[in-house]
């Protein structure tokens, strides 16, 4: 059996999370990432701002929107993103799989310190955090 793979990125359509190709055999992936170059984003950024401002709070007392995060670098521009630019006072939520990294941590912190977020974590049992593994595997395949 031979393999397709994407013509840019060179991805195997046989990636065990599926990858599909278009007709002249280019990647979802590689067509979002082309199609970035396209976007009128101040545009974008207007729709975005029209969306959120019914949210928006006058009270520092509550929270307008809930933003996931994970302990990862692109936390810091997603809260940066909603705090300073979107103008909104967010509770960020970490899902801990039991595996956060002593990075991770640190980031954590550094993230509250940086940006006067309130942050909520949940840490699950042990015992849930491989039900929900098993469950999550069961329905990808």
């Amino acid at each position: 059996m031979k393999t397709s793979f994407c013509r840019s990125c060179f991805y195997p359509a046989s990636h065990p999370l599926g990858l599909s190709l278009n007709v002249d055999g280019i990647c979802r992936g590689c067509m979002v990432h082309q199609e970035k170059y396209t976007l009128d984003w101040n545009l974008r950024a207007q729709l975005l701002d029209k969306a959120v401002s019914p949210y928006r709070s006058n009270s520092p007392d509550y929270y307008d929107c809930i933003v996931p995060i994970n302990g990862g670098g692109d936390c810091f521009f997603m809260v940066n993103y909603v705090k300073n630019i979107l103008k909104l006072n967010p509770l960020c939520v970490i899902y801990n799989s039991l595996y956060l990294t002593r990075v991770g941590h640190r980031n954590l912190s550094t993230l509250r310190k940086m940006f006067n977020v309130d942050i909520h974590m949940h840490t699950p049992s042990r015992e849930q955090v491989v039900a929900l593994t098993k469950t999550t595997l069961y329905h990808l395949h």
